[in-house]
């Protein structure tokens, strides 16, 4: 009788728990459509037509996320930069990739890459050549990663960082691209 009740002591705020939560689960099949804006910092290595240099900027993303499990999301981005300055300069384009995202609590971290197309523009003034252009077509290759904080189920913020790699640039020169960014995201889907 005695080992009964001591039994039924241990089991029974353990179903009490098991009958009276909510059930748990990932965000799969989420979308996440996310606005971010902050420093970009451009630098030339001789593949866009101004001058060798680093060239800090502004920068704004727009991004659109599907959530194919629980940890791996598609991702897709519009960006745009300004370089201002005695040589200014503008980079937009697009891209794609996938992200590893870690949403058990409401701190998210999570890790990606994207590959898409880019172009470099150098703005007024622009001395064009032939094995310089004022504008070119570049392939972009980035490393992404962020932590946002998750509001509620329909809203986050967060701050993310981006290291792009722009190949094909004249003369099949290389440049690089930093960015930091705040970032706001709207929810739904799950």
């Amino acid at each position: 009788m005695r080992a009964s009740r001591a039994l039924f002591s241990l089991l029974a705020p353990l179903v009490l728990i098991a009958a009276t939560s909510s059930e748990s689960g990932a965000y799969e099949r989420q979308w996440q459509a996310g606005f971010s804006a902050g420093y970009t910092h451009f630098v030339n290595n001789g593949a866009t037509a101004v001058p060798t240099a680093s060239y800090p900027g502004v920068g704004t993303s727009f991004s659109l996320t599907y959530g194919l499990s629980d940890a791996w999301n598609v991702i897709g981005h519009l960006d745009a930069s300004f370089h201002p300055g005695a040589n200014p300069l503008a980079i937009y384009g697009g891209s794609v990739g996938v992200s590893y995202v870690i949403d058990v609590v409401r701190l998210v971290p999570w890790l990606g890459v994207t590959a898409g197309g880019y172009g470099v523009t150098a703005l007024d003034p622009c001395v064009a050549t032939t094995d310089a252009p004022c504008t070119n077509g570049r392939l972009g290759l980035s490393l992404l990663g962020g932590l946002d904080y998750q509001l509620s189920r329909r809203f986050s913020i967060g701050a993310g960082g981006r290291y792009t790699v722009l190949l094909f640039g004249n003369q099949n020169q290389v440049d690089h691209t930093i960015s930091v960014m705040a970032r706001v995201q709207y929810i739904w889907g799950y």
